[in-house]
């Protein structure tokens, strides 16, 4: 009669863990190196670290994952062929498991949607890991402008754009590690005797679709709340455009006079800045939303969630509190 194997054999899902971070951390050390030592700006570190780290992580994961794959295909026929020798059910449903993971992982980045190419190159939102940076000016020694202005505006449109791009890649490889783990804990907790699946599986699971398609999930929230036109979108961060701010964080008031005025530009920037506080504040509270184990309560989160929105878009949140508060927009709207 024909045994089983002994499933002792089998990869340990904790040793593929640490495998993965532990080279993530080997390889990613001396590019964010290079990034801290060779770049003059904020925004060139994190633009080369994005660029080449975040790729090789990338590469990484779904390498892993298709070696993961081709191990769990191979494993689900011999379970099957086992099945079908003994002339008997046993082991038919963990072998078709098996199979399902394995061509799963096999293509892993096409399971979230997108293709390698598409997120080594543009994100599924139509993002990119090389997004725009606008080049700084000296603030030191400067006519014509307030040295606050030119500070703002360097941050703006030097260090903004580009890390909330790498939020959201960021957040893609995050995905990748979430539904690799997933999806082969699945798998391999079938062969262990029992059914026992990873713990909280349905919400990782969850939790990677939408951390692959955040600027899409906070467009969604900002639709919900009135904000038909926000500073994310499908194609990422929208704030700034060809290193200026773009019209939908714009402050250009018509028929308002004073300080207000006088300051166009500063609060411009400014709303840039606040937009990117906000987009990481959001994605703070969708971080407690996916955690089983925190002890924050709903109200908490969904005020995380909905509060880093409405500061993600500050011009409407602005025009809607001085507009209820003084019963005028004073431009911002």
């Amino acid at each position: 009669m024909t045994t089983r194997p002994n499933h002792a054999s089998r990869p340990n899902t904790a040793l593929i863990r640490a495998t993965l971070f532990g080279t993530l951390f080997v390889a990613g050390w001396p590019s964010l190196a290079h990034a801290a030592t060779g770049s003059d700006t904020v925004g060139s570190a994190i633009q080369y670290a994005l660029s080449s780290t975040i790729n090789a992580a990338a590469h990484l994961i779904i390498l892993l994952a298709f070696l993961a794959g081709i191990y769990l295909l191979g494993s689900g026929l011999m379970l099957l062929y086992e099945a079908s020798d003994q002339n008997r059910g046993t082991g038919m449903r963990e072998g078709v498991l098996k199979l399902l993971a394995g061509s799963a992982l096999c293509a892993l980045p096409a399971l979230l949607g997108i293709s390698v190419e598409t997120i080594l190159n543009t994100a599924v939102y139509g993002g990119s890991t090389s997004a725009p940076i606008g080049a700084v000016q000296s603030c030191v020694s400067i006519s014509g402008s307030i040295p606050m202005t030119c500070v703002l505006k360097n941050i703006a449109s030097n260090v903004v754009p580009i890390a909330t791009e790498a939020a959201f890649v960021i957040c893609w490889v995050v995905a990748l590690i979430l539904l690799f783990n997933t999806v082969y804990g699945l798998a391999v907790s079938q062969g262990r005797g029992g059914s026992a699946a990873p713990q909280y599986w349905k919400l990782k699971l969850v939790a990677a679709g939408i951390l692959a398609n955040l600027p899409i999930f906070l467009e969604i929230i900002a639709n919900t709340l009135g904000i038909h036109t926000g500073t994310v979108n499908a194609s990422g961060f929208q704030g700034m455009s060809g290193g200026q701010v773009s019209s939908i964080l714009a402050y250009a008031p018509s028929g308002v006079s004073g300080q207000l005025a006088q300051y166009t530009q500063e609060i411009s920037y400014g709303f840039v800045i606040i937009s990117m506080f906000g987009i990481f504040y959001a994605l703070y509270g969708l971080a407690l939303l996916m955690n089983p184990q925190s002890n924050k309560s709903k109200f908490d989160i969904a005020w995380h969630i909905i509060g880093g929105v409405a500061l993600a878009n500050p011009n409407y949140s602005v025009c809607l509190l001085v507009n209820t508060l003084m019963g005028s927009k004073f431009g911002f709207c």
